[in-house]
């Protein structure tokens, strides 16, 4: 009797103690179009030059995340034109079992604040995050934040 009591004990530890085991929270990928999804990332943002957009080439690709050696599909800009300002958003969306991580952190390191002739951006404000399998660089001093809290919002 004492042995069954003892295993039904042990066997309810085991199970109590397996079942409270931190489960990692998978986020759903963001759908839509890149061009679509960074409009939607400026919603009531209103002091901005006038922006151009477009795909993110192989031969952009550098420039644009830091790193042309990135596991992602494709990337979308939008930055300011024949403008003196230092602001930049890309969006990325990483390939299928893509480590999303460490393709952040490879843009982060990357990435020079310093890229346009004139002004910089402050690293403070040098944003990279990720949601799903989409991923945003945001440089820019003045609504880094805002850009941002759209971004998570999406």
């Amino acid at each position: 009797m004492k042995k069954i009591v003892l295993i039904l004990c042990l066997l309810s530890s085991i199970l109590l103690l397996g079942g409270c085991g931190e489960k990692k929270k998978v986020e759903e990928n963001v759908e839509g179009k890149l061009s679509d999804l960074i409009l939607k990332v400026y919603d009531g943002i209103e002091e901005l030059p006038k922006l151009g957009q477009g795909e993110v080439t192989e031969d952009k690709m550098e420039y644009m995340l830091g790193s042309s050696d990135l596991d992602i599909k494709e990337a979308y800009y939008s930055e300011p034109v024949m403008t003196s300002i230092a602001h930049s958003v890309v969006l990325a969306r990483a390939n299928e079992r893509a480590d999303i991580d460490e393709i952040k952190n490879k843009i982060k390191e990357n990435i020079n604040p310093r890229k346009w002739v004139c002004v910089e951006v402050d690293p403070q404000n040098v944003i990279v995050d990720s949601k799903g399998d989409l991923i945003i660089l945001i440089m820019d001093n003045e609504n880094a934040q805002a850009i941002h809290e759209n971004f998570k919002n999406l």
